[in-house]
């Protein structure tokens, strides 16, 4: 009967023991993988919630300037500070105080400027019948590693971690050539020039996939209008409340200011400070002819915490 001597008994435990080793590396190997990759998809996921905080505090500031600025929206007057009031620029709102200083021109993932437009509906309405309504968007498409906007891909993991950090209000556009549509299916924005891509195109068209935005939520501004004849009888007082201090996101105590004007006569202007005591801010006030009215128009605005 043939034995083992010693010398090969230790060969063939070395070998068990080699291939002991060759599997653990390979599962270590294995577990490190899956583990890099998740801990990679929750960066990429945390950097896309970082830029939807950041779509969503330009968006409010958007929002912001629309209400305080209604009735000049409503009329086509002139905004101080703005070039054109229905496309105003982050630069422009964070003059305003509509945005907090220092605020980016730039989205913090891909490096694009941001796209902000409202609109006032339907055409040659008045006060208390207009609707205006307005979005944000990120020019350029999130891109994952090698893809390339004009074939149509976009990353997929980006865009969807955006629209659940933005809610109801966030849209995309998830196929190339496709309307904008809401993360919840409630609204959506048909291709147009505004939506148009000024260099990418796919398939001749300039609607690349993997865009995102956020809307302001709709509103009818109500106006303050003098009473009495035509438009020779001064603007009324009044108040504009609930603005919000620069950088405090608004809310919570302390974080708002409240103004309340004098009668202006027409083509006058009034300034008046801030009411509370843990904010500072300066409100002026102009009363201009709108459509037959004497109509108060927002010349400039300041909010600040203490």
């Amino acid at each position: 009967m043939h034995t083992l001597n010693n010398r090969s008994r230790r060969r063939l435990a070395w070998g068990f023991i080699s291939l002991e080793i060759s599997l653990g590396l390979i599962v270590a190997a294995v577990v490190g993988f899956y583990a890099l990759r998740s801990t990679l998809r929750d960066s990429t996921i945390n950097s896309a919630y970082i830029q939807a905080d950041q779509i969503k505090k330009i968006r409010d500031g958007l929002s912001s300037y629309a209400k305080i600025n209604a009735t000049a929206l409503v009329a086509g007057s002139a905004i101080s500070g703005v070039s054109n009031i229905l496309q105003p620029t982050v630069a422009e709102l964070t003059a305003l105080q509509m945005l907090p200083a220092g605020s980016s021109t730039l989205a913090t993932l891909n490096r694009s400027p941001f796209v902000m437009r409202l609109t006032v509906s339907p055409s040659g309405c008045t006060l208390g019948s207009c609707v205006i309504d307005g979005y944000v968007y990120v020019r350029d498409p999130f891109l994952g590693k090698g893809d390339v906007a004009s074939t149509g891909r976009y990353d997929g993991t980006i865009v969807g971690a955006i629209l659940e950090r933005l809610g109801g209000d966030g849209f995309a556009r998830v196929a190339p050539n496709a309307n904008l549509v809401s993360a919840a299916g409630s609204f959506n924005y048909t291709n147009s020039t505004n939506f148009a891509h000024p260099t990418i195109t796919v398939n001749g068209q300039p609607y690349p996939a993997g865009v995102v935005g956020m809307r302001i939520q709709p509103f009818t501004p109500d106006g303050v209008a003098a009473a009495g004849s035509g438009v020779s009888g001064p603007c009324p007082g009044g108040s504009i409340n609930t603005v919000e201090a620069a950088g405090t996101g608004g809310t919570g105590n302390g974080n708002q200011c409240f103004f309340t004007y004098p009668p202006v006569q027409l083509g006058s202007s009034a300034t008046v400070l801030n009411t509370q005591t843990s904010t500072i801010g300066t409100l002026t006030v102009r009363c201009l002819a709108v459509n037959g009215s004497s109509t108060i128009n927002i010349a400039s605005l300041t909010c600040a915490k203490k």
